[in-house]
């Protein structure tokens, strides 16, 4: 069964975002670590931990503004108190292959990335990313900026 075009489906955060916060982005060769703060179920923040989801293998990624998606006219109904969107049938991601495919007629006989299009919610931004990959974790407070150079 192929999936309607450009619609978001939610994956479900394990923490509950501050959604008065902004997260930081930081970015290193081909990946992206989007960190943010959370709260425990009784709308305190956590402190001294951290919550993370790092994209590996971004081709490319654009933020936008005061709008919910942009592209998405639909989303998946959800109860989630957080979460990252995946677009599985994506416009912008299919129109980068075939610009991609313009320039270079045999760029999938050496990138075999398996690339999706996720979004990710930074208050009133909306931040896509075209990536390989993404993995979500909690990491300690003061831990994180040390953590980011062991993943890479």
């Amino acid at each position: 069964m192929e999936i309607e075009k450009d619609i978001a489906i939610p994956i479900e955060l394990k923490v509950w975002q501050i959604p008065s916060e902004f997260g930081i982005m930081t970015q290193y060769y081909d990946c992206l670590l989007f960190s943010f703060k959370f709260w425990n179920e009784n709308k305190l923040e956590v402190v001294d931990k951290i919550a993370n989801l790092f994209f590996k293998g971004v081709w490319t990624m654009k933020f936008s503004r005061f709008n919910k998606y942009r592209y998405y006219k639909d989303e998946i109904e959800h109860s989630f108190h957080s979460n990252y969107s995946i677009i599985p049938n994506s416009s912008w991601l299919e129109e980068l292959k075939s610009q991609r495919k313009n320039n270079d007629k045999k760029w999938e006989d050496y990138d075999k990335r398996n690339y999706k299009h996720y979004i990710v919610q930074n208050n009133a931004y909306y931040i896509e990313i075209i990536a390989d990959n993404v993995e979500f974790y909690i990491s300690n407070a003061n831990e994180i900026y040390n953590k980011i150079w062991e993943k890479w």
